[in-house]
């Protein structure tokens, strides 16, 4: 079995290297979506999903940039076998 939520990321936080002021990495912090409006779209994830957080730090450089503030994004739980 897997499950879909949605996410809304609420922001990023950069890390630089104090000498080099390179960005070493980014913390993104997202929450799940939901509306009390039952016509809305978001109203089926709010009933799936009513709440929920996730922060992650990526430190990837290649990943930089992924995720933006106010943009939703799906997260798909599928167990390993």
């Amino acid at each position: 079995m897997s499950i879909r939520a949605k996410f809304r990321c609420y922001g990023v936080i950069e890390t630089r290297d104090d000498t080099t002021k390179d960005k070493v990495s980014e913390m993104v912090n997202l929450q799940a979506v939901h509306s009390d409006d039952p016509t809305s779209e978001n109203a089926k994830w709010s009933k799936a999903t009513p709440a929920g957080s996730m922060v992650m730090t990526i430190s990837n450089p290649e990943a930089f940039g992924a995720f933006e503030p106010g943009k939703d994004y799906f997260l798909d739980f599928i167990p390993v076998t």
